[in-house]
């Protein structure tokens, strides 16, 4: 039997959809480009995989993809202090986000 994200790619090209990245095993091995404007600039996916063990360990409970994609960018997520409502984090994202200017 093939293995399984053998299977998966064949059937998002059968369908032809996007394929993604459907495993943490495969993101953390995966080199995805930041975007087509930085290529040479990968996603840390291992990373982002250990600041969410560090916090999920520390808190003793399942995060909801809300807190995975917020303490994944955490600058020290062994030590920070996290109470819900009343800390503030320091966060180290990839880069910020920025609105696109309107052309014209």
């Amino acid at each position: 039997m093939a293995p399984y994200s053998l299977l998966v790619t064949r059937l998002q090209k059968a369908l032809g959809v996007r394929q993604y990245h459907v495993a943490s095993v495969l993101c953390q091995r995966a080199k995805v480009a930041m975007s087509h404007f930085e290529p040479n600039d990968y996603i840390r996916y291992d990373l982002l995989e250990k600041n969410i063990n560090i916090v999920r360990k520390r808190l003793n409970r399942p995060l909801t993809l809300s807190e995975k994609i917020v303490y994944g960018h955490l600058d020290d997520p062994a030590n920070q202090d996290i109470e819900r409502g009343k800390t503030y984090l320091r966060l180290r994202p990839d880069r910020p986000a920025a609105r696109s200017q309107p052309t014209e």
